[in-house]
Parts: C-alpha cells; structure tokens; sequence
C-alpha cells in the first residue's frame, strides 16, 4: 500500500495494526484503514506470512 507521507508522517487515514499470531509466534505490522473488514484483514495477513 502506498502512503501519503507529509514531512515524515503518514496521512493517508490508515494505521499500523500489530498483529501476532500466538500458535506460529509470528507478528506482523499491517497498514490498515476503516474500509478494511475482518475478513479482508485475514487474507491481507495471509498473504504477509507467505
């Protein structure tokens, strides 16, 4: 995803999100908006790990 960075912060409306995932000890950090659901959310971070 591609930021809107005015001088050194993002301004795009989204934000970073942490999100670990405690049986395969994996934690990424997602840039996320409000558009974005749940289910949207799982396949972005499925396609994150790979």
């Amino acid at each position: 995803m591609a930021h809107l960075v005015e001088n050194g912060v993002v301004n795009d409306g989204s934000w970073s999100l942490s999100v670990l995932v405690t049986d395969m000890n994996i934690q990424r950090t997602l840039f996320v908006t409000g558009q974005l659901h749940i289910g949207g959310l799982m396949l972005k971070l499925v396609d994150e790990i790979g």
